[in-house]
């Protein structure tokens, strides 16, 4: 199962604009995702388009460190949950960069 420390799921406005861009242009081999955190998106964005075209990858940056505009939240534990998660997930299509 995965972890989550806060609830979080894409809203449908995301989950549209990939969906839309991606009909027009057809899924692409690589993802780049800028700010990972517990990594939801990265997971979504895998579960869902994998099937579709079995080469994407999926590269996730984070340094899971707290910055000005980010304070209230314990980044040792979110970035053990992001691990969980990748391990947990079983397309193994998610590259983590830190």
């Amino acid at each position: 199962m995965y972890k989550f420390s806060i609830l979080f799921d894409p809203q449908d406005k995301v989950k549209y604009n990939f969906n839309f861009i991606f009909k027009q242009i057809g899924v692409p081999n690589t993802i780049i995702e800028l700010g990972t955190f517990e990594g939801y998106t990265s997971l979504w964005l895998s579960e869902t388009y994998t099937d579709i075209n079995p080469n994407l990858q999926i590269y996730t940056i984070d340094p899971h460190e707290s910055s000005e505009d980010i304070i209230n939240f314990n980044f040792d534990t979110i970035k053990q949950n992001f691990l969980s998660n990748l391990e947990y997930h079983d397309k193994k299509n998610i590259i983590y960069k830190n």
